[in-house]
C-alpha cells in the first residue's frame, strides 16, 4: 500500500547564539499504520480478507461533515516556531467486513500503530502481516538480529515485527500501538493503548528555555473526501524528558464510537469502505502550550466539536464537550430503549392475539392476526438493533428482553 508523503510542518532551530543544542533528531520522519495484530506483539500470522470491488456506502445520518479536522486546526492555532509537529496518512484499502448482518473491524485493521525516527524504509510487512521482498523489482531491505536491537530499544515481544511493519531505518525515537476493541453487540468500538515509548525529547532545551514539553498525539480516520468520522487524542502537557510510561497513557483510550451503518455493505465476509488514517505527532517547547490551542479550537465555530452522534463521530477534547457528547448519546439511548420495550410490548400483544386467533379456527382472523404479529416482531428486530446500537455508543450495557415465541 503506497502511503502520501509525510510532512514536517515545522522544523526551526536555535540560534547558535543562544547555545542551544538545536534538534536533538535532525528532520524526525513520522509514520503511522494498521496491521492485524500490533507489531511489538505480532505471532507471525497472516490476515487474508477479500477486498470488495466496490466502496460500500455509508448511511448519511454517520455522514462525516467537511469541516477542518482537529490536525488542521491544531496547525492554524499552534504557531509557535520551536514546535516539533510531525504527521503521516496512511490509505488503508478496506477498515470494515460485514457479514450482512453486522458489521466489524477487518483482520487487517484491528490495530494502529504510530512510529518516529530519524530514516525509514520500505515495510518488509504489509498491514495483513505478509512479508513483502520486493517492491517494483527493488529488494526491500531486512535488518539483522543485530540491528533489530539498536533500531528499537524497548521492551517487545517481537522487536523484528517492530521494524518489519514500520520499516525503521534509524532508532525508533517516539512509538504507539492502540488495539481496536468491540463490544459483544459488534455495535462500537474503541481504541485501547498498549504501547508508548518516548525516552527523550525531539527537540533539545537550552538553559534559557523550559525543561517541561507538551506531547500531543492525534489519529483521525477519514473517508476519502470527507472529514474525519473518528479521531483519538492524546495530550500529555508539561512533560519531563523520559517521564512517559506504558502505564501513563493505558488508560487513555477513547470512549465508546459508533460504527458506521453501510447501506451496501457486501456480504460473505468481504471486506470494504477504504479510509485515509492520518496521525500527527506534537511536541512544543513550552509547558501547556498545546492546551492554549486546544482551547482556541473549541471556542471556534468552524469547527463543531460538541456534535450529536447522529451528525459525525468525535472523541472530543474538553470536558464540557465531553459532557455534552454523553449527554446526548445518553438522550438517545434512552428514546431508542423507550422504542425498543414499547415494541416488545407490541409484539408481545400482537403473539397473544395470533395466539388466541389460533384456537377460534377462524381463517381470516388468523391469517390477519399472523400478518400483524410478522409487522410487529420486525419492528421489534429494528427497534432491538437500534437501541444495542445507541446504548454502546453511550456506554451502557445492553440486555436484550427474553425471547418471544416463534411464529408458526
Amino acid at each position: 500500500m503506497r502511503r502520501k508523503k509525510t510532512t514536517l510542518l515545522k522544523v526551526v532551530a536555535l540560534s547558535a547564539a543562544l547555545g542551544g543544542a538545536g534538534w536533538a533528531h535532525a528532520q524526525p520522519q513520522l509514520r503511522v499504520g494498521l496491521s492485524g495484530e500490533c507489531p511489538s506483539a505480532h505471532s507471525g500470522g497472516v490476515a487474508s480478507p477479500r477486498i470488495a470491488p466496490i466502496v460500500a456506502g455509508i448511511a448519511a445520518s454517520l455522514a462525516a461533515e467537511a469541516a477542518k479536522s482537529l490536525i488542521d486546526k491544531l496547525n492554524d492555532y499552534l504557531t509557535t516556531e520551536k514546535s516539533v509537529n510531525v504527521q503521516d496518512t496512511y490509505p488503508a484499502e478496506a477498515l470494515f467486513i460485514s457479514d450482512g448482518q453486522q458489521i466489524v473491524f477487518a483482520p487487517e485493521a484491528q490495530c494502529v500503530w504510530v512510529a518516529v525516527a530519524d530514516e525509514f524504509h520500505t515495510p518488509r510487512r504489509d498491514s495483513t502481516g505478509r512479508v513483502q521482498t520486493e517492491v517494483d523489482g527493488t529488494a526491500i531491505k531486512v535488518a539483522s538480529p543485530e540491528a533489530v536491537s539498536t533500531l528499537v530499544q524497548f521492551n517487545a515481544k517481537n522487536k523484528a515485527a517492530v521494524v518489519d511493519f514500520t520499516g525503521a531505518d534509524s532508532p525508533l525515537l517516539f512509538y504507539y500501538e492502540a488495539e481496536v476493541r468491540q463490544p459483544q453487540s459488534k455495535t462500537g468500538w474503541r481504541l485501547v493503548p498498549l504501547t508508548a515509548y518516548y525516552p527523550k525529547f525531539l527537540h533539545s532545551s537550552n538553559i534559557f528555555q523550559s525543561r517541561l514539553h507538551d506531547l500531543s498525539l492525534t489519529i483521525q480516520y477519514a473517508s476519502p473526501g470527507s472529514g474525519p468520522f473518528a479521531t483519538y487524542h492524546l495530550v500529555l502537557p508539561a512533560l519531563s524528558e523520559g517521564e512517559l510510561t506504558r502505564q501513563m497513557v493505558a488508560s487513555k483510550g477513547t470512549g465508546w464510537l459508533a460504527v458506521p451503518q453501510a447501506t451496501t455493505a457486501p456480504t460473505g465476509g468481504v471486506a470494504f469502505y477504504p479510509v485515509n488514517v492520518t496521525a500527527q505527532l506534537i511536541e512544543t517547547r513550552k509547558p501547556n502550550e498545546v492546551a492554549m490551542a486546544l482551547g482556541k479550537v473549541a471556542k471556534d465555530k468552524e469547527t463543531d466539536l460538541s456534535n450529536q452522534l447522529s451528525a459525525k463521530v468525535l472523541y472530543s477534547l474538553s470536558q464540557d464537550t465531553r459532557t455534552d457528547t454523553y449527554t446526548a448519546a445518553a438522550t438517545a439511548a434512552k428514546s431508542a430503549n423507550d422504542v425498543y420495550n414499547k415494541a416488545y410490548d407490541d409484539a408481545k400483544a400482537a403473539y397473544d392475539l395470533y395466539s388466541t386467533a389460533k384456537q377460534s379456527g377462524d381463517p381470516g382472523t388468523i391469517n390477519r392476526t399472523l400478518n400483524n404479529a410478522r409487522v410487529a416482531y420486525k419492528v421489534l428486530d429494528l427497534a432491538k438493533a437500534d437501541a444495542e446500537r445507541k446504548m454502546a455508543a453511550a456506554n451502557l450495557a445492553f440486555q436484550a428482553l427474553p425471547d418471544l415465541p416463534s411464529l408458526a
